[in-house]
């Protein structure tokens, strides 16, 4: 996965997917998470463990950039996961 671009690094790489980097919701604690790559044709899977449930949820939130040095706070980063 490399995060902050949405192109492999060069053309020995295949692309596979990339769109958005993101993670878990945290809105009680800031607590550390998995950055995962998300691709554009996201698709949404019902749970399998018996129905639906609320708090078995979790939810996902796009990375920004934070860098007020450089004014580049708000952006949404984006990543590309690549094969050899």
């Amino acid at each position: 996965m490399v995060p902050g671009r949405n192109i492999c690094p060069n053309e020995e790489w295949t692309l596979e997917y990339g769109e958005y980097l993101m993670a878990e919701r945290s809105h009680s604690s800031h607590q550390r998470s998995l950055h995962i790559c998300v691709d554009r044709e996201m698709q949404i899977f019902d749970r399998t463990r018996g129905h639906a449930s609320n708090y078995l949820r979790a939810l996902l939130d796009l990375v920004e950039g934070r860098c007020s040095t450089n004014g580049i706070d708000g952006y949404k980063i984006t990543c590309a996961v690549c094969t050899l």
